[in-house]
């Protein structure tokens, strides 16, 4: 298997997470909407809201994880050099 530097691995990681944005935003705005009144036609409500707060919800989860991360792998490495 094929290392690669941590650099060149979250520029991987950063496209990818672009490209899946961009695919999630497009869907949400190209899907159209759903009645949800029943009875009046003026209420509607976009069809995918629910994967795009789920999707916002799990970005916001991971970057509060690799912040934590990044965090303890700092003062850990930091201890180690003294």
């Amino acid at each position: 298997m094929k290392r690669f530097s941590p650099e060149k691995l979250s520029h991987y990681i950063l496209y990818v997470l672009i490209g899946v944005t961009v695919v999630i935003f497009l869907a949400y705005y190209l899907a159209g909407y759903e009645n949800v009144g029943g009875v009046a036609d003026d209420q509607t409500a976009p069809v995918l809201i629910g994967l795009l707060i789920t999707f916002l919800f799990v970005m916001i989860f991971l970057a509060a994880v690799a912040a934590i991360v990044m965090l303890t792998r700092t003062l850990f490495l930091r201890d180690k050099k003294k």
